[in-house]
């Protein structure tokens, strides 16, 4: 459940709009990600932004708080009924 995360960002209310949350969707140009992590540590993985934390760069870094971000992945489940083959009149 932790593998094939993927992150993206849009300007504030975009992703919605766009349909992001839509399973149709194309995530291929989203980058890959770790989960558990947080959207820095990402970007930093990614090469994206520089240490936040290190010498001057926060400056630099700014605009990722600026921007909404969004995390998908894909689950694979065995489909199977709700209820047992019993409780169905």
């Amino acid at each position: 459940m932790l593998d094939n995360w993927k992150l993206e960002d849009f300007a504030p209310g975009e992703g919605i709009k766009l349909g992001a949350n839509t399973e149709w969707f194309d995530t291929g140009d989203w980058i890959d990600v770790t989960v558990p992590g947080d959207v820095h540590q990402a970007l930093m993985a990614a090469r994206r932004i520089p240490d936040p934390f290190y010498n001057r760069n926060e400056p630099e870094c700014a605009w990722v708080e600026e921007q909404e971000w969004w995390y998908r992945s894909q689950f694979k489940y065995r489909q199977a009924p709700l209820q047992p083959e019993s409780a169905v009149p």
